[in-house]
């Protein structure tokens, strides 16, 4: 839960509002929707004229994938350009009680999807200079994950490895997705994520005492 300050930063917050809807609009998010309506159109016409001309169902099914994963990519853009850039005023507090000022600039967030690579600029907020981030505002209202690769394309890196050496493996999502992905990247969140299974084992419930099956 965030709390911003209404008195007396109650009007920096209105003017942020103003700036969501103008950072909105930089990015053109009419621009991104008509692209998504394009690559739709190039699909259907793409349909008919293999159905005239009598190409091959595997033919037509490679050119849609390829379509698919360009409105895939769109629709990314379209949702990181209807964000704003974070603003929610010169002050903030936390449910922890933490004052955080806003930063003085936007800064770059970049992020890996199954559709390539998105970048986009949010306002960070700090306790002070030189302090770490408390909070990334459009991160946080997206549950981005800590890492640039989004959860489902680190599924994806993760059901690959489990029978193949990474190099492979990333060879691999390469092919499906057409687009180059990291080994070294794969293997950090691999280790993140056996992090994450021993604090999912720490936090289970310890058995009743002679609830356990004997061996």
């Amino acid at each position: 839960m965030i709390r911003v300050f209404k008195n007396p930063i109650h009007k920096v917050t209105e003017a942020a509002a103003m700036k969501i809807v103008e950072s909105a609009q930089k990015r053109n998010p009419e621009q991104i929707a008509r692209n998504m309506y394009s690559i739709v159109d190039q699909l259907k016409s793409a349909v008919e004229s293999a159905a005239i001309d009598g190409n091959s169902f595997d033919s037509v099914e490679r050119k849609a994938i390829e379509r698919v994963l360009q409105i895939g990519f769109q629709a990314a853009e379209l949702l990181l350009a209807l964000q704003g850039d974070g603003n929610l005023g010169d002050e903030i507090q936390t449910a922890d009680a933490k004052i955080s000022k806003r930063s003085e600039a936007t800064s770059t967030t970049r992020l890996r999807s199954i559709f390539g690579e998105h970048s986009f600029e949010q306002f960070t907020y700090a306790s002070g200079k030189n302090k770490p981030v408390s909070l990334r505002p459009i991160s946080a209202r997206l549950s981005l994950p800590a890492g640039r690769w989004s959860f489902l394309l680190q599924e994806f890196s993760q059901m690959l490895g489990v029978d193949q050496a990474y190099d492979q493996a990333m060879k691999n999502l390469d092919t499906m997705f057409g687009s180059d992905f990291s080994v070294d990247t794969a293997e950090r969140v691999n280790g993140n994520m056996g992090c994450s299974v021993g604090e999912f084992l720490d936090d289970l419930p310890m058995p009743e005492a002679g609830s356990e099956a004997k061996l």
